[in-house]
């Protein structure tokens, strides 16, 4: 087994949980809703991270999404919900923007001891308890805690949650709840407070402004630069944290991210339906001598349609993009 050692200064060791409705009977762990708040609350499973639902798929389609045939089948509710939840997460793959509060674990501690040692209540930690997606490490870079780089931290999912609780308790001030340097091969972690860091929720940013015991950064940042002989260690950074769009987002600068999800499900359902479709001959042609007669069909009768919905999709993905944007960090 291996040894974990810890210094640094240290708030209270923290219980992380995770922000969406899982089944953990089971295992792996199996996602009932996408938010366990909405289900303490109703009861019932926020089964899309957007909230977006079959009927908004259809009013946004404009069309009957139905399967021709001898008897017209509609396509059923659970197949919409799925296109819905296939199209967030293509939202949040193309702009690294989550789309529901989430418990982001970069990376678990799957080890008991490591978790004492980051600073991490409840032993090793779990997929449905403790959070909801795991992540890579992060590579510390030393150059960034010099001059005025203020320990510069880029989450790979942002927004980083707001707090919704006017009266929210210290410990839950900031959306990084838990941030820890190591020295990976000596499994060495360095628990950093959340009071030093000040966060540009929005840009899924982090600086790290130490405010006591000032010393203990820059040295701790020394040390570990000189155990690896190099200025950035792979790995050297782990942290849990909590990023995605709360549901007043979705009022407020967010509101189009629900029409850019209804589009991608749209494209997606229109493909299949029009493949079912039959308008009618657009074409007949026969040669003089009567030997041949050919008649055209259109097989995509919803391409124009499709095509003007990727142009929109094309349009709000870029507003996405720029509207959660941080400025690119480099170190001469």
């Amino acid at each position: 087994m291996p040894q974990f050692t810890v210094n640094g200064i240290f708030n209270n060791p923290i219980l992380t949980s995770a922000k969406w409705h899982w089944n953990t009977t089971v295992s792996p762990a199996v996602v009932l809703g996408y938010s366990q708040q909405v289900f303490d609350v109703t009861g019932v499973d926020q089964l899309t991270k957007t909230g977006l639902m079959p009927q908004d798929v259809q009013n946004y389609a404009g069309v009957p999404l139905t399967l021709q045939g001898l008897t017209p089948v509609p396509l059923a509710t659970e197949f919409l919900i799925n296109l819905i939840r296939q199209a967030e997460d293509e939202v949040e793959q193309e702009t690294g923007v989550l789309l529901a509060p989430t418990t982001v674990a970069a990376p678990p501690e799957h080890l008991s001891a490591a978790a004492d040692a980051a600073g991490l209540l409840g032993g090793a930690q779990l997929l449905g308890v403790n959070y909801d997606i795991p992540e890579t490490p992060y590579v510390f870079d030393y150059k960034r805690f010099v001059d005025e780089g203020w320990g510069v931290i880029q989450a790979y999912h942002r927004p980083l949650t707001e707090p919704l609780d006017a009266n929210v308790a210290e410990e839950n001030f900031t959306s990084i709840k838990n941030l820890t340097y190591i020295y990976p091969l000596l499994n060495q972690f360095f628990r950093i407070p959340t009071y030093w860091l000040v966060e540009n929720r929005k840009m899924g940013m982090a600086n790290v402004v130490p405010s006591q015991n000032i010393q203990m950064l820059p040295l701790f940042s020394m040390q570990i630069a000189l155990l690896g002989f190099a200025e950035s260690i792979p790995g050297g950074m782990h942290m849990v944290y909590e990023a995605g769009l709360n549901p007043p987002a979705y009022q407020n600068e967010y509101s189009f991210v629900k029409q850019l999800v209804a589009y991608k499900a749209v494209v997606n359902a229109l493909s299949i339906v029009q493949g079912t479709l039959n308008v009618g001959a657009i074409e007949r042609k026969t040669e003089v001598d009567g030997l041949m007669h050919s008649v055209k069909y259109n097989m995509a009768p919803y391409a124009g349609l499709i095509a003007s919905f990727n142009e929109r999709i094309t349009s709000l993905t870029h507003k996405l993009i720029d509207l959660v944007a941080g400025p690119d960090v480099e170190f001469l």
